[in-house]
């Protein structure tokens, strides 16, 4: 006979149109393990693709696993399954450009009901149910993937929790190690973006990630976050730049202004041609990409002329961000770089301020390793909550 069902609720799951018919006409046929898994399979591989899911179908698969033996004794493979869909659906809800229209209250009430509906049930599975029976790279994404739902659920003891069980567990493969280098940084990890950065680079995914950051500046160049860290850590570098930067928060704050001033006797910076030395001068914010807090990493667009994206670090008080890109120029391939280390003004608490650090480099042809133009600075941001973009960051 059918097994009780027992625990908290089911996760919500998908299934397609006929599906969902067919278990609404079959009340009580109960659905066999092995036919919720082709189901799982087909549906985390579109939710993979970006496909949008229906709120009919959610309705129908959870009934078929309403009807299945109880999950956490399932098959470690379907219970995987599960795990990956209930993520991937709760990814694919937050991130929707329509919650742009929500109130904050709204929003605070649907991120509530996702969590407890997807990554409360994906926790549990990972957590509770043993991984025993996987081995090699399916244990390793097991691990990474329950790093994922602990750095989602903004609870930074089961990030810090997960993140250390997931180094022990997770293996070489290059999309598991950037699972563990994106946490890395949410938790504020600056030592082990380094030194993951550093084991993934040879490989060039890094690269890949810079290239995607370029083209659509709202994503995180985790390229840059790598740098950043390497820098710090370098003898050039000093690294109590990143005390206090392990505070976590998720929130999107519009850029209201920013000014900039070039010191007297500076020659001319190359991505700010308008500066005039010893005078500050105003800059316009890049529209359409707040300033977001996600976990310890801050991400904006550079305001000016180049809307270079810039990747770092913050803390309640403090914030240090990166961004570069390559030219050819002259028979050398040269490398722009904005270094930002900015402090909350003391008496304005909307005001940040500090010093961008502006290089220009030749990294590759006669001139490697020259240092073609470096100027120092002053800077000064005004942000404001932006409740327009906070489903960007929650």
């Amino acid at each position: 006979g059918r097994r009780r069902r027992r625990g908290g609720e089911r996760p919500v799951v998908v299934v397609s149109k006929g599906a969902v018919e067919e278990a609404e006409e079959q009340e009580n046929v109960v659905v066999s393990e092995k036919e919720l898994m082709g189901v799982l399979g087909r549906v985390v591989e579109e939710i993979t693709n970006g496909k949008s899911i229906s709120r009919r179908d959610e309705v129908g698969l959870l009934r078929m696993l309403r009807r299945c033996p109880n999950i956490m004794e399932a098959a470690v493979e379907m219970r995987m399954l599960v795990a990956q869909y209930c993520t991937g659906m709760f990814s694919m809800r937050m991130i929707n450009p329509e919650n742009q229209n929500l109130t904050m209250n709204a929003l605070e009430d649907l991120r509530g009901h996702l969590t407890k509906t997807y990554l409360i049930s994906a926790w549990e599975i990972l957590s509770r149910a043993p991984s025993e029976g996987l081995e090699g790279q399916n244990r390793s994404k097991w691990f990474s993937l329950k790093l994922d739902v602990a750095c989602r659920l903004h609870d930074t003891k089961k990030m810090l929790d997960a993140y250390e069980e997931a180094k022990r567990e997770v293996t070489d493969q290059h999309q598991d190690r950037l699972v563990l280098l994106a946490s890395a940084a949410l938790v504020g990890r600056w030592d082990e973006v380094r030194k993951l950065g550093t084991e993934l680079a040879p490989s060039g995914e890094l690269d890949i990630l810079h290239a995607a950051s370029l083209k659509d500046p709202s994503l995180v160049d985790y390229s840059s976050l790598f740098l950043l860290s390497a820098h710090v850590a370098g003898p050039d570098g000093d690294d109590s730049v990143f005390k206090g930067m392990d505070y976590h928060l998720w929130k999107a704050l519009e850029m209201k202004s920013a000014r900039f001033r070039l010191p007297l006797g500076s020659n001319a910076v190359p991505l700010r041609p308008d500066l005039v030395p010893g005078s500050w001068i105003s800059q316009r914010p890049f529209a359409g990409v707040p300033l977001l807090r996600t976990g310890a990493v801050a991400h904006m667009v550079n305001p000016g002329p180049v809307p270079l994206p810039l990747s770092g670090f913050a803390g309640k008080d403090e914030m240090c961000m990166l961004g570069y890109f390559d030219v050819e120029q002259g028979g050398e391939q040269v490398r722009f770089t904005e270094f930002f280390t900015l402090k909350r003004d003391q008496h304005r608490e909307d005001y940040w301020v500090g010093k961008e650090l502006s290089t220009m480099v030749a990294v590759a042809g006669p001139k490697a390793g020259e240092n073609l133009v470096e100027a120092m600075i002053d800077v000064e941001f005004e942000f404001v909550e932006d409740t327009s973009s906070i489903w960007k960051a929650v």
